[in-house]
């Protein structure tokens, strides 16, 4: 689906005003986050592009610097995560269903990171939008709910985070994302600062996996 037919149906279901919407993507495109074209030429809006439009709608102030403002959180990365252990000193049966629930993301995840992870000084690390592209990915299972998957992105306290959530609504994993734009100068102390932020479910990502093709997919079959 084109850039034009995809942006208006997002921003209806994410709740964004049309005009809003209109604004982000243009300063996006104009930003080199998303594929330009005239005409036949015109290419479908890939789910890299859509996920970049969904931060661009979570992040942006001034929808016509949408491309500025988005950039540090296009570039977040974070930890790699690792296999889960049981923790000690924990209730052995909820440590034993969380530590499940865990193995199970985990399990779900792994094969895409040797491709998508890369080296630190002593770890290895992921990009925020390589992650949300795998949970696009995993939203396509009827294993995964999108409903138990909160994507959160503090612009006053520069990091983003991912929870995964049981059906009782408790924390059994969480994922740290950051901004790697050095605010020293202006940034406000975090520890009084009020919190600045945008939050979403995981159905506003399955908006994204329903609409448009699975690059890993596509990986696969090359």
């Amino acid at each position: 689906m084109k850039a034009k037919s995809l942006i208006p149906i997002l921003a209806e279901i994410w709740g964004v005003d049309q005009d809003r919407a209109d604004k982000i993507d243009r300063s996006l495109a104009d930003g080199g986050m998303r594929a330009k074209g005239k005409g036949r030429a015109v290419p479908e809006m890939t789910r890299l592009e859509a996920i970049h439009f969904l931060i661009g709608c979570m992040v942006t102030r001034v929808p016509s610097r949408a491309a500025d403002e988005a950039l540090p959180w296009i570039e977040a990365d974070g930890l790699l995560p690792v296999m889960p252990v049981a923790a000690p000193d924990v209730d052995e049966w909820d440590d034993e269903s969380d530590l499940s629930e865990r193995l199970k993301i985990y399990n779900a995840t792994q094969p895409f990171f040797e491709k998508m992870a890369y080296p630190a000084k002593s770890s290895k690390l992921i990009k925020l939008t390589d992650y949300l592209l795998i949970l696009c990915r995993l939203f396509e299972s009827p294993r995964f709910n999108p409903d138990g998957i909160i994507f959160r992105i503090s612009t006053s306290h520069p990091m983003a985070t991912i929870e995964f959530q049981d059906n009782r609504g408790a924390v059994i994993d969480s994922l740290g994302f950051f901004d790697k734009t050095d605010q020293s100068d202006d940034m406000i102390d975090p520890r009084y600062a009020i919190d600045q932020s945008a939050t979403v479910y995981g159905g506003a990502l399955l908006a994204i996996a329903a609409r448009t093709k699975d690059p890993l997919q596509m990986e696969n079959q090359a």
